[in-house]
């Protein structure tokens, strides 16, 4: 008997499950095919979930490498149909060249047509361009929907480290990892120093318990993937990285200690920010956005020749396009706020409008609470595992010391918030009832407000923020708010100009 090599190939779990492309069923049509032409099977090669658009798939490159040893020479190669083969009309035809060459036959059971001839060559050809073509169309739509997902705030793929993989109200989501998501949190945290290597936190974070969901330590290439996947500051991006949006999932880091760790893998110390969000020096950091990049403006003091000088920048790679002096960037900002005085109709409606502001940050403010509160919960959980590590003799006396001042750090940053929320709520309350007996003016409450305070006097009134543009200043089109605001002022101005005139 003569003999064969059978290649069978499935590309989805789709295709996988249905009776009419699974792999038993192409394995049977071939066999079938090899018994009723008399050819001995001589083996049979199986790629399951690999794309026909490239030849580099484990199975189909064995196949190859069978059909040139010099002893193999003569034997039929047995696929269901040419886009088991390839579906790409180039590996296709350079794959037909070479087994051409190697005095093999190539036998298609639903393409029997397949020969040497004009016509056979012809027909193989028009296939593979079918093939390619259904292939690439649906690529197209596949991607189409891939990037709807993500510009809805939707995963993907699979969840990172630290996220589990659930659907909610149908739709794909990500939740927080119980078990993880606390020790890829403390992973950036100390990353984010700038005073470890990511050697020294690997191995911290490994010995605290961190690992794949195989339960096997993390390599070292796969935690540098990690703390540079901006799914764990709550952005989703497509695999084309051509969309990227905020996610509806639950950022395990804050923004800014996602740039500081980047900074520090970069090695540019220029990129490390501080951690803590709320900064008294600083009131228009997170508010105030870049006009290029569209990134909230991080902020910090950079050492002069005999003081410290305050900055707003945009550090978001690629961009820097705002370096401004502390004062200068709050005397735009307060120009800009002296125009935005109450009118008249706003005043008589203050104290409403100023009772439902109140709600809605007391809303937010107990939803901070909780989240606040779990993270609290959550450092006593680590802190406790440090201990039992160190016993255990898993946690070096250096490891342990360091993990030890991070958490108590941490520990103290959300005692902390936690205050600063209740202080907040009780001056809003103290504010609303203000409101309802003088007039309320907003250069001289921001100014001498804290920093809660000043925040919820910035976003009462531009609730998305502003854009700064160190050539146009704050005057950026894309302030819908402030533009309109200005426009409001400019046509009062006028209109009392022309009366006084008349």
């Amino acid at each position: 008997m003569k003999g064969a090599v059978i290649y069978v190939r499935v590309s989805s779990d789709d295709q996988i499950r249905r009776n009419s492309a699974n792999l038993p069923t192409q394995i049977r049509k071939c066999n079938d095919l090899c018994e009723h032409k008399e050819l001995e099977v001589l083996k049979v090669f199986s790629d399951e979930g690999k794309s026909g658009r490239t030849t580099d798939r484990p199975a189909f490159q064995k196949m190859m490498q069978f059909c040139r040893d010099p002893k193999n020479k003569g034997i039929t190669v047995v696929v269901s149909d040419l886009s088991r083969l390839a579906r790409n009309i180039e590996d296709q035809a350079a794959t037909m060249t070479e087994l051409a060459r190697l005095k093999i036959k190539l036998h298609s059971i639903d393409e029997p047509m397949l020969d040497t001839t004009a016509a056979g060559r012809l027909s193989a050809n028009l296939l593979g361009c079918i093939n390619q073509y259904h292939s690439d169309s649906l690529s197209e739509r596949v991607t189409y929907r891939m990037d709807a997902a993500v510009k809805a705030g939707r995963p993907i793929s699979l969840a990172p480290l630290g996220y589990l993989n659930t659907r909610n109200n149908g739709a794909a989501h990500l939740i927080q990892d119980p078990d993880r998501a606390p020790l890829v949190r403390k992973a950036f945290e100390l990353l984010s120093t700038g005073s470890y290597t990511k050697d020294d936190v690997l191995r911290m974070v490994t010995a605290m318990g961190l690992t794949t969901r195989k339960g096997v330590p993390l390599a070292k290439q796969s935690f540098h993937q990690m703390m540079v996947n901006p799914t764990y500051k709550g952005w989703v991006i497509s695999r084309t990285r051509s969309v990227q949006v905020k996610g509806v999932h639950e950022a395990i880091i804050d923004e800014s200690t996602f740039e500081a760790v980047q900074g520090v893998i970069s090695g540019n110390g220029n990129h490390q920010v501080p951690h803590v969000m709320q900064n008294e020096d600083f009131p228009l950091r997170g508010f105030v956005r870049c006009a290029r990049c569209d990134k909230p403006l991080t902020a910090g003091w950079s050492k002069g020749r005999s003081k410290l000088y305050g900055f707003y920048r945009c550090w978001t790679k690629g961009c820097g396009a705002v370096s401004i002096r502390k004062e200068t960037l709050e005397t735009h900002f307060v120009h800009v706020l002296a125009m935005m005085q109450p009118s008249a109709e706003l005043l008589a409606q203050l104290p409403e409008l100023v009772k439902t502001r109140w709600q809605k940050r007391n809303e937010r403010a107990e939803a901070e609470k909780r989240q606040l509160t779990s993270r609290r919960t959550e450092q006593d959980t680590l802190n406790r595992k440090l201990i039992e590590k160190y016993v255990s003799g898993a946690l070096s006396q250096g490891d342990f010391e360091t993990l030890k001042r991070s958490i108590t750090t941490e520990l103290a940053s959300i005692d902390a918030q936690l205050k600063a929320l209740q202080e907040e709520q009780m001056t809003m309350q103290s504010l609303m009832e203000q409101a309802k007996m003088e007039v309320l003016e907003l250069v001289k409450t921001w100014r001498e407000s804290g920093i809660r305070q000043k925040q919820e006097i910035q976003t009462a009134i531009w609730e998305e923020g502003l854009r700064y543009s160190p050539a146009l200043r704050f005057f950026e089109p894309a302030n819908r708010s402030l533009m309109q605001g200005i426009r409001d002022w400019m046509n009062e101005e006028f209109e009392i100009g022309r009366g006084e005139r008349i």
